[in-house]
């Protein structure tokens, strides 16, 4: 296996889809609006189904089964054996133990009184939303309870959370434009209580997060950046310098291989597909690598990227419009 800052070029290759063909009433019903990954699988959504698919035998890719969803919301979050789907109003809570039959085992739905949430996270089985100006959690028996409330922040009279995350006590917020923020959950009274907030230099924050190391680092991954932050102290979190793609819109996920990660992002001015390979050290992160991608553009203006998988020297990139462009790499 090629390692990824040593990978000169990725060439596409034909990709083999086992899929039955489908009757939709609008074209829009094929498109690819988020992904996830795990072992051998890859779950897509699309805007009124779930297809999971089998990759073991790239460049052969299996459709194993589908299932039918409403048409609004668009996330997907895996934890254990159950995959959490976002909906407009609610998140339905799918058992995919059997990849071939998956089944519906709960619906947490939200009241019509509050707004529409942007985000959520899952761990140990109680789901961290984000409703407006409000996190609340959601327990196994659908007990819905606001934890932190948000709205005497004036600095976030425009703003929201756009991504989180939870590690035993801390919860981590990404904001667009107030950066980070960091609360901690009290043994006393199960209260979050404030803890530090970390704000971007150009006024306009990457909004995903990623564990690099839980409880010592995370990224924070968007726009044009990746960047590193120190949160082993979360009263004083520390910021290293960010790795750049210029011109690009980063995808929301990275993938780590060794002390590499690799991320793919969209060229904006050319509608291209670009890729990058980021460094690790204990200086913080650096841009060491951009592999070129040899493929046909299948849309006029390009498309949005919707996943991304490395197996072994193959690169799998799933565009909103088309799907599956699979590559392979060189030296």
């Amino acid at each position: 296996m090629i390692k990824l800052s040593q990978v000169n070029k990725y060439t596409e290759i034909p990709c083999v889809i086992d899929e039955i063909e489908e009757q939709v009433e609008h074209d829009i019903e094929k498109n690819f609006s988020s992904s996830i990954h795990f072992d051998d699988v890859i779950v897509t959504r699309h805007p009124r189904k779930i297809k999971i698919w089998d990759i073991k035998n790239l460049p052969k890719i299996n459709l194993i089964s589908s299932f039918d969803i409403d048409w609004e919301g668009s996330f997907i979050k895996k934890e254990g054996d159950l995959i959490y789907l976002g909906q407009k109003k609610a998140i339905k809570i799918v058992d995919v133990s059997n990849l071939k039959k998956p089944i519906l085992v709960r619906t947490v739905t939200f009241p019509e009184d509050q707004g529409n949430y942007v985000n959520f996270y899952v761990l140990e089985g109680i789901i961290y939303v984000m409703i407006d100006k409000a996190i609340y959690t959601v327990d196994q028996t659908n007990t819905i309870s606001k934890v932190i409330d948000l709205s005497n922040e004036y600095e976030m009279m425009f703003d929201y959370p756009m991504d989180i995350k939870v590690n035993k006590n801390k919860l981590y917020m990404a904001f667009r434009h107030c950066g980070l923020y960091v609360y901690e959950r009290s043994e006393l009274d199960q209260s979050y209580e404030f803890q530090s907030n970390h704000k971007p230099v150009n006024g306009y924050t990457p909004t995903y997060m990623q564990w690099l190391n839980p409880e010592e680092s995370i990224l924070l991954i968007g726009n044009d950046n990746v960047v590193k932050y120190d949160v082993t102290n979360s009263k004083k979190l520390k910021r290293f310098k960010a790795a750049k793609m210029a011109k690009s819109e980063i995808y929301e996920g990275e993938i780590k291989r060794e002390n590499e990660l690799f991320i793919a992002a969209n060229k904006i001015s050319k509608g291209k597909f670009v890729t990058g390979v980021i460094g690790l050290d204990d200086k913080g992160i650096q841009l060491v690598n951009t592999p070129k991608l040899e493929y046909k553009i299948r849309e006029k203006f390009g498309e949005d990227i919707k996943g991304i998988v490395l197996k072994d020297n193959y690169l799998l990139i799933i565009g909103k419009e088309t799907g599956f462009y699979l590559f392979e790499a060189n030296k």
